[in-house]
């Protein structure tokens, strides 16, 4: 079962790679506090919804039908978790939602 390094992602984030000092340089908002509650939610998706169809994946894989392409079983329904959740929105405005 994969288990999200949410602690080694925090380091990395704002101890090398200086996040907070890099992230106002382009306007942006998002403190390291911010980090500290998404990223163990990012982490519960990861490892919830998005690890158990790495098998799927990998053994049936995307399939090019007349023109179209099918993904697995599952990866429709983790999409739609995923945006009805608000991920998609993640870097936008709070007036966007």
């Amino acid at each position: 079962m994969y288990k999200a390094p949410v602690d080694d992602v925090l380091f990395s984030l704002s101890v090398v790679n200086d996040y907070e000092n890099h992230y106002s340089m382009l306007g942006g908002s998002f403190e390291y506090s911010d980090l500290k509650r998404i990223l163990p939610e990012v982490a519960r998706f990861s490892e919830e919804i998005l690890s158990p169809l790495n098998e799927v994946g990998d053994e049936v894989g995307a399939v090019i039908t007349e023109g179209s392409v099918f993904s697995p079983k599952g990866f429709k329904q983790a999409y739609d978790k995923f945006t009805e959740s608000g991920w998609t929105l993640l870097g936008q405005d709070e007036e966007y939602g």
